[in-house]
């Protein structure tokens, strides 16, 4: 409470802390902007996707066991110096990862994966990442 009785009461002290609260009000609405810039809405549909399908492929192989993910993650980067998140460009890598480590099973997996992104397969990508993993 600030009144003429308190002794730290300055009308200067008073309109300093004003211009102090103005002005970083002002830094953080422009934080914000940026942020959501670059975080928030402006994050592209391709990204999202990219994202999902890596989440999706990395929650199938961890179902099965760490040691089958690890393998798959190992057999991508010593085949084609690729990781995870390059599937989602490359469905391919994946594919044949997976079809010269685990033979004929390898199309359990990718049943398992194409049911979980049954429900994304009308965006174009994902069902042609969906076509390419299960030729």
């Amino acid at each position: 409470m600030i009144n003429e009785t308190n002794p730290w009461h300055s009308q200067e002290i008073v309109s300093n802390s004003k211009m102090m609260r103005a002005s970083s009000e002002s830094a953080r609405i422009h934080d914000e902007k940026i942020l959501n810039q670059n975080f928030g809405y402006g994050v592209s549909d391709t990204v999202v996707q990219k994202a999902m399908v890596t989440v999706v492929i990395e929650k199938v192989l961890l179902d099965i066991g760490k040691p089958t993910y690890d393998k798959v993650l190992r057999a991508l980067y010593t085949e084609y110096h690729s990781y995870l998140p390059d599937c989602y460009d490359h469905p391919e890598y994946l594919a044949n990862v997976l079809r010269q480590t685990y033979g004929i099973s390898y199309k359990s997996i990718i049943k398992n994966i194409e049911l979980e992104l049954t429900e994304f397969s009308y965006k174009h990508k994902i069902q042609n990442f969906l076509t390419v993993i299960v030729k």
